[in-house]
């Protein structure tokens, strides 16, 4: 009797924040993933200066790392951070607060679930949403909750 192997698509299930097995052309693993990210990270000691006092909109995600869906929306929101969109004001910038890093601006936020992603432009909050949604569902909602803006 002959045994094959299956071997484990390691290519497929690669992602930005984690290349596969062997990739040519990948960063090199001594480049840390922050580095690669458009994403803001902020917590307490700099979310009043990178969100609120920002002369232009953040989308703020409220994540945790244990979060399922907070996993499955970061590459979306990766992606939304590294290119402009229509119907988005000029500058729109996406931050993330962890939760458990940042327990002071959960529960001055009034955060109950993971993920909400919170709108705030010249330091107010615009709207809010809880749950992972899809890229399109995001641009949308984005596009609608600032529409008065200038775009690019």
């Amino acid at each position: 009797m002959i045994y094959i192997a299956a071997r484990a698509p390691y290519a497929a299930m690669a992602t930005p924040k984690q290349p596969a097995f062997g990739c040519e052309g990948c960063a090199p693993s001594s480049t840390p993933v922050a580095a690669l990210s458009k994403v803001l990270k902020v917590a307490t000691d700099n979310f009043d200066q990178d969100v609120l006092q920002s002369k232009t909109p953040v989308l703020v995600d409220f994540y945790a790392d244990w979060c399922p869906p907070c996993q499955n929306l970061a590459p979306i929101l990766e992606d939304l951070a590294a290119i402009h969109h229509n119907g988005w004001p000029k500058g729109t910038r996406i931050a993330k607060v962890d939760v458990e890093a940042s327990r002071d601006l959960m529960q001055r936020y009034n955060v109950k679930s993971m993920p909400t992603l919170v709108l705030f432009n010249q330091g107010k909050e615009i709207t809010r949403w809880t749950g992972a949604s899809d890229k399109t569902t995001l641009i949308e909602r984005v596009s609608k909750a600032l529409p008065t803006l200038e775009t690019v």
